[in-house]
């Protein structure tokens, strides 16, 4: 087994750990855990977010999460959405700041 597959495979066990977790917490919802589950695996950082929307006590998280979800769980795609015709395009995090950065820009991502 090389270095990347034992990376891998301990990445996938922090993974799961998390996804347990989740299902302890009450979490019922299949949609929601199955987003859960994909967020886990594909952009980890972000499963706190999801996590506090999911619980119902931020609706700021929840907006975070709902317009990631929609941007296949990129920031700088939040940030640049064009979707105007969004009932929530106004209020969506992550967007440029006076000088006209993306928040990609200003961090450098």
């Amino acid at each position: 087994m090389t270095a990347t597959e034992r990376m891998q495979k301990a990445r996938d066990a922090r993974n799961h750990n998390r996804v347990s977790s989740i299902l302890d917490n009450q979490i019922h919802n299949k949609n929601q855990l199955s987003t859960l589950k994909r967020v886990l695996t594909a952009a980890p950082r972000y499963a706190g977010v999801f996590r506090k929307a999911y619980s119902g006590k931020s609706k700021m998280a929840a907006l975070k999460s709902k317009c990631l979800e929609c941007s296949n769980l990129q920031r700088i795609e939040v940030a640049e959405c064009q979707v105007g015709g969004c009932p929530l395009w106004q209020y969506r995090p992550y967007q440029h700041n006076a000088a006209g950065q993306t928040p990609a820009a200003r961090t450098g991502e």
